[in-house]
């Protein structure tokens, strides 16, 4: 089972869950580049500068554009990969480092 899930500019990986974490909201929705959202109905945390999905039963990550991905019960630290596409496009070295 793969600890990394990825669904356009968005990157989903499996944690330990962290002792402490504060509940943000019962769904995750992240907009992209294109405005549409990456829509995954399942309870977000944040712990610190983390933001975190606990899936607690294997849970569709949907939107328009891509096909649906199915995240297996876990806890996943949510990141974006739009920053660092651009950086790289720019040439920015310390992005590469």
């Amino acid at each position: 089972m793969p600890d990394v899930y990825r669904q356009g500019d968005v990157i989903f990986r499996r944690i330990e869950r962290p002792t402490f974490a504060e509940k943000d909201e019962d769904r995750l929705e992240i907009f992209g580049e294109t405005g549409k959202a990456h829509v995954v109905n399942a309870p977000v945390y944040r712990s610190g500068n983390l933001q975190l999905l606990y899936v607690e039963k294997p849970t569709p990550v949907e939107h328009p554009d891509h096909a649906i991905i199915i995240l297996p019960p876990g806890t996943y630290e949510v990141r974006r990969t739009q920053r660092l596409v651009r950086a790289f496009r720019r040439g920015n070295r310390a992005a590469r480092d």
